[in-house]
């Protein structure tokens, strides 16, 4: 289910970024983070 845009990586990054560092993410979270703001389709 990969998701081919050239703005992949920087929304990841970006995402990633507002997650404490000391917060270890996930799959699901960073899916449930996507779907939150409507990136995930």
């Amino acid at each position: 289910m990969a998701i081919e845009k050239p703005t992949t990586v920087q929304f990841h990054l970006e995402v990633l970024r507002q997650i404490p560092k000391s917060y270890s993410i996930t799959a699901d979270e960073l899916q449930k983070k996507m779907a939150n703001i409507g990136f995930n389709r």
